[in-house]
């Protein structure tokens, strides 16, 4: 669990990424700064593969089987084979890239329900590191008192579940 949130922030510093080069690709590939087009496209295609690896990864640890990543391996080569041809190149990696924007969005949304489940609080950029660290240690979440080695989910400390059956 604690290594799929790790992947899950990664995810989503990648997803930012795809999202602002394609902002910036939209602003300038009709204007006279090729350059920064260029640029723009490059670091679209190294985070949409990056964020494809990590997607990979994600969802190993969450075990989906090879069913998905297939599913997502032939959308994009589909949408990349439908729009090339048309709208060319930057169209095309603009395409590949929203896809794989929304397949990690997707990702990341299921390692969310995961983690709130087990009582973790994810914020926008998933779990922070002392949330991470109390999911590890098995501390309460509601007071951080050690849970470690007891029977019950319920804390001594404040009487809330802290869902430690989740967490394994």
């Amino acid at each position: 669990m604690i290594a799929a949130a790790r992947l899950q922030s990664v995810l989503q510093y990648l997803a930012v990424i795809i999202l602002v080069a394609l902002l910036v690709c939209f602003a300038t590939c009709s204007g006279s700064w090729p350059a920064v087009t260029g640029i723009t496209v490059g670091a679209m295609i190294l985070a949409a593969f990056a964020a494809e690896v990590v997607n990979f990864r994600l969802q190993s640890h969450l075990r989906t089987g090879w069913f998905s990543i297939f599913v997502t391996a032939v959308v994009l080569v589909l949408v990349a084979g439908l729009v090339l041809p048309t709208f060319g190149a930057i169209a095309a990696v603009s395409a590949v890239a929203i896809v794989c924007f929304f397949d990690c969005a997707s990702s990341s949304g299921r390692v969310s329900r995961l983690l709130k489940k087990a009582g973790v609080r994810v914020g926008l950029m998933g779990a922070s590191n002392e949330e991470l660290r109390r999911l590890r240690t098995g501390d309460c979440f509601h007071c951080g008192y050690d849970m470690a080695g007891l029977p019950t989910p319920v804390c001594p400390e404040c009487g809330k579940e802290s869902r430690i059956e989740a967490r394994a």
